[in-house]
Order: C-alpha cells, then structure tokens, then sequence
C-alpha cells in the first residue's frame, strides 16, 4: 500500500544473501542497500484516466475474468498487460454491451492491468490474478 499524499520521499531498505551451494562459505556473500522513492514518481503502468467505466469482477481472478464497460456499445479491444508493460493477452469483443469473459487461468499468478479501447476512448483498470 502507498503511503498518502503529501508524505514525502519514502526509503525502502532491502538486504540478500547469497551462498554458493559448495559447502563451504568462500564465495558467500551477503548484501544491503537502500532506495529512495520520491513523491511523485510513478511506479506502475496503471493509469488512472479513463474515458469510460469499467467493472471487473471477481478481483482477484484465477479463471474467468469477467469485464463489464459501462454504457458501452459495439466492438472493442481488451489488452492484458503485465507489470513490465508487457502485453500478455489481446481479445476483441463484437457488443461491449455484454459482459466480457477474459479467462486468465493461464497467466502466472501477480498483478496485471487490463485496458478497454473502443475507438478512441480507453479505460485502463489493475487487477490480481491468483
């Protein structure tokens, strides 16, 4: 969960350790560091703008995915990115008036975003899949 507004630059401190698996710890390490994150920087591909309302449900998902576009009608895209900005899935849809059915059963468990277009409108909403 992000911290509010107006919290300021937020650090997050980390640390690993590596072992190299001979028996032995020559060659074993350990590591830390920090990170600074900004206020004001973004740190995902979400995109809160939209130009139409979105319902999906169940979020999280683990099959079907079902996506609802509000007052929509007629033929529109569905794209399913990962966090990396990636595009894992693409449908199209011939009556957006109906409720969409993404089955996203076989993406790997972690956060996604799916974006609608019809035309030149777009709505671009996260989601969990487990």
């Amino acid at each position: 969960m992000a911290p509010p507004v107006g919290t300021g630059s937020v650090t997050m401190y980390y640390a690993g350790i590596g072992a190299n698996g001979n028996g032995q710890n020559s060659g074993d390490g350990a590591a830390k560091n920090t990170f600074t994150m900004n206020e004001g920087t973004a740190s995902s591909i979400f995109n809160p703008k939209s130009d139409f309302d979105l319902k999906l449900y169940p979020n999280p998902a683990s099959g079907m995915l079902h996506v609802r576009a509000v007052g929509m009608t007629g033929e529109v895209r569905a794209e399913i990115f990962d966090m990396l900005g990636r595009q894992v899935m693409m449908a199209t849809f011939g009556d957006a008036s109906r409720i969409l059915d993404m089955d996203v059963s076989g993406l790997m468990n972690g956060n996604y975003s799916i974006r609608v277009i019809q035309g030149n409108k777009t709505a671009t909403y996260p989601f969990l899949k487990y």
